[in-house]
């Protein structure tokens, strides 16, 4: 499917948005586990940006007004008709406070945690050494080796 038209000042250049990309929005303002379907860009960073600290500079000033405001230092200027139109993020910081950080320690532990349960999923897993199952990478046959090699001085299974 093509990426569909975008508004731009210059439809020639920058008439389409690019491929798709995904992203993650983390921040204690965005509820636990949303997701959003709405269609943002890149642009929709600058948008949020401005819109929060200096929503003036979303609209294009015309005339003796638009030279005399390109004088002025210490703000942004007009960025486009693309940054204007795209969807802000405000939308995904809905929580009305902040919530609190999980504590460090617990955050170790479930980390920890998962990785012994990983660790011993890999140990315990059948690994076929027949060139015919795996075509293993040189990276792949040295850390197998090195592995081998901790094992034989005394590391016990189910341990990174």
């Amino acid at each position: 499917m093509p990426p569909p038209n975008a508004p731009d000042d210059d439809p020639v250049t920058f008439g389409r948005y690019g491929i798709r990309v995904p992203a993650l929005i983390v921040s204690p303002w965005v509820g636990q586990g949303s997701v959003s379907h709405t269609h943002f860009d890149h642009t929709s960073i600058i948008k949020t940006i401005l819109t929060r600290f200096c929503p003036a500079e979303l609209h294009r000033q015309s005339g003796l007004e638009s030279v005399i405001h390109w004088f002025e230092p210490g703000h942004p200027h007009y960025m486009g008709r693309r940054v204007t139109q795209a969807a802000d993020l405000a939308e995904l910081l809905n929580e009305p406070a902040p919530r609190q950080a999980s504590d460090r320690e617990t955050l170790v532990q479930w980390m920890a945690n998962r990785h012994a349960a990983r660790a011993r999923e890999i140990a315990t897993a059948p690994v076929p050494f027949n060139a015919e199952d795996r075509l293993f990478t040189d990276l792949q046959h040295n850390m197998l080796g090195a592995e081998q090699h901790i094992r034989t001085r005394g590391l016990p299974l189910g341990q990174p």
